[in-house]
């Protein structure tokens, strides 16, 4: 086993970063600048594409982030489509006062269930049964059996549409 001068050795030894990435960059761009140009042009026009490749770095992080978040409201959008399928005329003939609490609680249940989807939950089917079935239970005289089999369905076309491993 090495011991600890032995290893700090292998570290002085061992090839060191190249920090002169940007070096590199600017020296391959300045290649490509024609060479009839002046040098403080050249100069200008390296500080330039330094720039401008900086600033179109930045937007595709943005771009790229955008998309992202635009990905995870529709998934948003299309589990509310989901948990609303079938239940217009219930939420019809719901008590006004009870409406709004509904719709919102709603809206939680399908965060939480991307929520448990992004973390790789497992025996997720059960999980969303359960978080479907309490949101089920806002509705006024509604049946167990009814909330059991809807949540069942409703989490099976969930997972199903967003191609995700029941059982995982």
């Amino acid at each position: 086993m090495p011991n600890d001068q032995q290893i700090d050795q292998r570290i002085e030894k061992s090839p060191q970063p190249d920090n002169k990435i940007g070096q590199r960059i600017e020296n391959a761009e300045a290649h490509r600048l024609p060479e009839h140009l002046d040098p403080g042009k050249r100069e200008a026009v390296l500080q330039e594409l330094q720039n401008s490749s900086i600033s179109l770095a930045e937007k595709s992080v943005s771009d790229a982030a955008a998309s992202v978040y635009d990905h995870g409201q529709n998934q948003v959008q299309e589990i509310e489509c989901i948990l609303e399928e079938g239940l217009r005329e219930l939420y019809l003939n719901m008590p006004h006062e009870i409406q709004p609490s509904f719709k919102k609680k709603g809206e939680e249940t399908a965060e939480k269930i991307i929520g448990l989807i992004r973390e790789n939950t497992k025996n997720i089917i059960w999980k969303i049964i359960k978080l479907i079935s309490e949101w089920l239970r806002m509705i006024p005289n509604v049946k167990e059996y009814f909330v059991e089999q809807e949540a069942k369905i409703k989490a099976d076309k969930i997972l199903e549409e967003l191609n995700v491993n029941k059982y995982r």
